[in-house]
């Protein structure tokens, strides 16, 4: 498959779930549930568990954390290989996380280009779009975890505003 056609097959992809995540009125937990739901009858064994109440989300946020932690598990479908994987939700505190970790064969992230559409466009640009961070955890052998924040609110990205990938490696004992 070349470069245009996974670039429009990931667009399609992207709309699609859009399209899903902004016609549900349904709440964060709902749509994760949903997430999982569909994520676990295509492979990996999927859980979810959440921590806290609902907490209270601007749509946009919501919607920004849906598709970034949605991107994160197509990734778990597609690349890791994983027996089983978890995505777990901290609703309190100002910033709500989703943790979306697997028992794959993770990865070296230097080894991802930088304009990599799934981890470029669809986690850390759209969690950046609403003042929102993403945190990858991950080497060969040792699975891959995602951590996922918004704030509860909408802060829009700021001119000139960076963001990045923070690459924590296990320490090995």
């Amino acid at each position: 498959m070349d470069l245009g056609e996974e670039a429009r097959r990931r667009a399609a992809e992207a709309r699609s779930l859009l399209t899903r995540t902004k016609g549900a009125h349904g709440d964060l937990y709902e749509q994760l549930a949903s997430l999982v739901a569909g994520a676990g009858s295509r492979g990996a064994r999927v859980a979810l568990v959440t921590v806290g109440p609902e907490p209270p989300l601007d749509p946009a946020a919501r919607e920004a954390l849906v598709g970034a932690a949605a991107e994160a598990l197509r990734n778990v479908e597609q690349h890791a290989a994983a027996e089983r994987a978890t995505v777990y939700v901290e609703a309190e505190g100002c910033r709500p996380t989703v943790v979306v970790r697997d028992d794959g064969r993770g990865f070296d992230p230097a080894t991802v280009q930088a304009d990599a559409f799934g981890i470029k466009h669809s986690i850390l640009d759209r969690l950046a779009a609403v003042g929102g961070k993403a945190q990858l955890f991950t080497e060969p052998g040792a699975g891959t975890r995602w951590e996922l924040s918004v704030p509860r609110g909408t802060e829009p990205a700021k001119e000139g505003w960076f963001h990045s990938i923070w690459v924590k490696r296990r320490r090995r004992d």
